[in-house]
């Protein structure tokens, strides 16, 4: 019965801000040894606007963008390798927006993004 009294509660969280994520982020890594600064701001930055501060897609995106940089022999993750882990992630009828384009284009449609490498090819 406690169990089951325990499953049902369910904890809603509203979207982080960019200062909320970086400082989860910092204590994250400071918890496991790491460098508080393994992202840089620009990675931040884009994390933010492509999790949309949702907690579990902050903490996918930055884990695979962990194990990215780790392959990539990259000492602070940086911008592109968060967009390269999203594309891995993203829906297809969901692309991300450029983080130097505007938010929408003159006619109205989103922003192109440019290609990046894919993470597993």
């Amino acid at each position: 019965d406690e169990i089951r009294q325990r499953a049902a509660v369910r904890i809603e969280l509203g979207p982080w801000t960019e200062e909320e994520i970086a400082a989860f982020l910092a204590a994250g890594l400071r918890r496991v040894g790491g460098d508080p600064e393994g992202f840089s701001p620009q990675a931040m930055a884009t994390l933010a606007r492509f999790s949309g501060g949702v907690p579990r897609d902050v903490c996918r995106l930055a884990q695979l963008a962990v194990v990215a940089a780790a392959g990539d022999g990259l000492e602070q993750i940086d911008a592109a390798t968060i967009e390269r882990v999203w594309r891995e992630l993203a829906p297809a009828d969901h692309p991300p927006v450029a983080a130097d384009a505007p938010e929408q284009q003159a006619s109205g449609t989103t922003a192109s993004v440019r290609v990046v490498r894919r993470l597993w090819a």
